[in-house]
Protein backbone atom coordinates (compact mmCIF):
# COMPACT_ATOMS: atom_id res chain seq x y z
CA UNK A 1 0.00 0.00 0.00
CA UNK A 2 2.58 2.47 -0.97
CA UNK A 3 -0.50 5.14 -1.60
CA UNK A 4 -1.75 5.12 1.95
CA UNK A 5 1.99 5.66 3.00
CA UNK A 6 2.51 9.31 0.77
CA UNK A 7 -0.89 10.12 2.47
CA UNK A 8 0.49 9.05 5.93
CA UNK A 9 3.48 11.37 5.79
CA UNK A 10 2.33 14.02 3.59
CA UNK A 11 -1.40 14.59 5.43
CA UNK A 12 -1.26 14.68 8.97
CA UNK A 13 -4.55 16.06 9.53
CA UNK A 14 -6.37 13.16 7.97
CA UNK A 15 -7.96 9.72 9.53
CA UNK A 16 -5.44 7.52 7.94
CA UNK A 17 -7.31 4.34 9.04
CA UNK A 18 -10.64 5.91 6.85
CA UNK A 19 -8.17 6.32 4.42
CA UNK A 20 -6.63 2.93 3.95
CA UNK A 21 -10.52 1.63 4.41
CA UNK A 22 -11.68 4.24 1.32
CA UNK A 23 -8.95 2.86 -0.84
CA UNK A 24 -9.38 -0.68 0.26
CA UNK A 25 -13.16 -0.46 -0.62
CA UNK A 26 -12.28 1.10 -3.80
CA UNK A 27 -10.82 -1.93 -4.80
CA UNK A 28 -12.69 -4.41 -3.79
CA UNK A 29 -15.75 -2.30 -5.92
CA UNK A 30 -13.89 -1.65 -8.81
CA UNK A 31 -12.54 -4.58 -9.92
CA UNK A 32 -15.83 -6.34 -10.45
CA UNK A 33 -17.06 -3.73 -11.73
CA UNK A 34 -15.00 -3.60 -14.35
CA UNK A 35 -15.10 -7.16 -14.72
CA UNK A 36 -18.95 -6.57 -15.58
CA UNK A 37 -18.75 -3.50 -17.54
CA UNK A 38 -16.01 -5.63 -19.92
CA UNK A 39 -18.30 -8.52 -19.88
CA UNK A 40 -20.92 -6.13 -21.29
CA UNK A 41 -19.73 -4.44 -24.12
CA UNK A 42 -17.48 -6.02 -27.49
CA UNK A 43 -14.84 -4.07 -27.48
CA UNK A 44 -12.16 -2.65 -24.54
CA UNK A 45 -11.85 0.55 -25.59
CA UNK A 46 -15.82 0.94 -25.16
CA UNK A 47 -15.47 -0.97 -21.79
CA UNK A 48 -13.03 1.58 -20.63
CA UNK A 49 -15.43 4.65 -21.74
CA UNK A 50 -18.48 2.93 -19.87
CA UNK A 51 -16.39 3.32 -17.20
CA UNK A 52 -14.92 7.04 -17.48
CA UNK A 53 -19.07 7.48 -17.82
CA UNK A 54 -19.62 6.30 -14.65
CA UNK A 55 -16.49 7.81 -12.58
CA UNK A 56 -17.60 10.80 -14.15
CA UNK A 57 -21.15 10.57 -13.01
CA UNK A 58 -19.65 9.82 -9.23
CA UNK A 59 -17.75 12.80 -9.37
CA UNK A 60 -20.60 15.68 -10.86
CA UNK A 61 -24.01 14.57 -9.61
CA UNK A 62 -24.03 15.98 -5.77
CA UNK A 63 -23.27 13.21 -3.08
CA UNK A 64 -26.37 14.59 -1.20
CA UNK A 65 -28.70 13.32 -3.83
CA UNK A 66 -30.43 10.15 -3.67
CA UNK A 67 -29.62 9.19 -7.59
CA UNK A 68 -25.47 9.41 -6.40
CA UNK A 69 -26.25 6.65 -3.93
CA UNK A 70 -27.31 4.39 -6.89
CA UNK A 71 -23.43 4.85 -8.21
CA UNK A 72 -20.96 2.26 -7.40
CA UNK A 73 -18.24 4.68 -5.99
CA UNK A 74 -20.83 6.61 -3.11
CA UNK A 75 -19.50 5.20 -0.22
CA UNK A 76 -15.61 6.63 -1.20
CA UNK A 77 -17.45 9.71 -0.95
CA UNK A 78 -18.93 9.25 2.06
CA UNK A 79 -15.90 7.12 4.06
CA UNK A 80 -13.38 10.48 2.39
CA UNK A 81 -15.97 13.17 4.11
CA UNK A 82 -15.35 11.68 7.04
CA UNK A 83 -11.71 10.99 6.94
CA UNK A 84 -10.86 14.85 5.72
CA UNK A 85 -13.42 16.57 6.94
CA UNK A 86 -13.82 15.01 10.28
CA UNK A 87 -17.15 14.26 9.71
CA UNK A 88 -19.62 12.11 12.13
CA UNK A 89 -19.54 8.67 12.09
CA UNK A 90 -22.45 8.38 10.37
CA UNK A 91 -20.51 8.80 7.10
CA UNK A 92 -18.31 6.12 8.26
CA UNK A 93 -21.09 3.93 8.93
CA UNK A 94 -23.17 5.09 5.64
CA UNK A 95 -19.99 4.32 3.34
CA UNK A 96 -19.17 1.05 4.64
CA UNK A 97 -22.88 -0.30 4.40
CA UNK A 98 -23.36 1.56 0.77
CA UNK A 99 -19.93 -0.34 -0.29
CA UNK A 100 -20.30 -3.86 0.89
CA UNK A 101 -24.13 -3.45 -0.66
CA UNK A 102 -22.42 -2.29 -3.84
CA UNK A 103 -19.50 -5.68 -3.45
CA UNK A 104 -22.66 -8.16 -2.85
CA UNK A 105 -24.44 -6.82 -6.13
CA UNK A 106 -21.14 -7.20 -8.38
CA UNK A 107 -19.96 -10.49 -9.48
CA UNK A 108 -17.74 -12.24 -7.59
CA UNK A 109 -13.90 -11.50 -8.67
CA UNK A 110 -12.23 -13.15 -11.01
CA UNK A 111 -15.22 -15.39 -11.90
CA UNK A 112 -16.14 -15.66 -15.20
CA UNK A 113 -19.65 -14.40 -16.76
CA UNK A 114 -21.75 -16.12 -19.14
CA UNK A 115 -21.43 -19.18 -21.12
CA UNK A 116 -18.66 -21.97 -20.70
CA UNK A 117 -15.14 -21.68 -20.44
CA UNK A 118 -13.27 -20.68 -23.75
CA UNK A 119 -11.63 -23.38 -25.25
CA UNK A 120 -7.54 -23.49 -25.61
CA UNK A 121 -6.05 -20.98 -27.97
CA UNK A 122 -8.97 -18.55 -27.50
CA UNK A 123 -9.29 -15.54 -25.76
CA UNK A 124 -11.90 -14.72 -23.91
CA UNK A 125 -14.20 -13.08 -27.05
CA UNK A 126 -13.84 -16.28 -28.72
CA UNK A 127 -11.22 -15.53 -31.69
CA UNK A 128 -8.74 -18.11 -32.42
CA UNK A 129 -5.21 -17.18 -32.17
CA UNK A 130 -2.62 -18.59 -34.19
CA UNK A 131 0.14 -20.23 -32.57
CA UNK A 132 3.27 -20.68 -34.10
CA UNK A 133 4.19 -23.91 -35.94
CA UNK A 134 5.45 -26.58 -34.08
CA UNK A 135 4.13 -25.33 -30.93
CA UNK A 136 1.27 -26.13 -28.61
CA UNK A 137 -0.77 -23.71 -26.33
CA UNK A 138 0.08 -24.26 -22.67
CA UNK A 139 3.66 -24.61 -23.29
Amino acid sequence: MPYIVLIAADQQHVRHGAVALLIALTVVVAAPLGLLLSAAVLRELEGTLLLLVVVGLQMLIDPAKTSARLLPFWSGREIGTYAVDHADAGYLVRGIVHGGVRRGMLPPRGRRLGGPAAPPGACHRGVRLRLPAGRHHGR
